[in-house]
């Protein structure tokens, strides 16, 4: 799948950012950095391998989000890509990020 077809799949715009954070499984967990993050998910790098695959789902709890609840919808290497708990706040949560931290 090319990065057009992927970025087509998406279902919000996607904005730049370099965020520290935590990613957790239900068994390890990783410091990772958030790349990219809209309303629906998130791309991140975690700085370890802790077998976070396809459907497994996940926390990710940064200072300046807050915890957001996902499921990791890829992998590629040290890459993941995240779709949010529709049933989280996390809208709510990204929303005030971008609007008090990216003026």
């Amino acid at each position: 799948m090319t990065m057009r077809s992927l970025h087509n799949r998406r279902l919000a715009p996607r904005s730049g950012v370099n965020i520290e954070g935590q990613l957790r499984t239900r068994q390890d967990k990783t410091r990772c950095t958030l790349l990219n993050l809209s309303d629906s998910g998130v791309c991140v790098r975690l700085r370890a391998n802790i077998g976070a695959s396809q459907g497994a789902s996940v926390t990710v709890d940064t200072e300046a989000v807050g915890v957001l609840e996902g499921i990791v919808q890829w992998t590629r290497g040290d890459l993941a890509g995240l779709r949010f708990d529709r049933s989280s706040n996390a809208t709510a949560k990204i929303s005030s990020y971008f609007r008090l931290f990216r003026r």
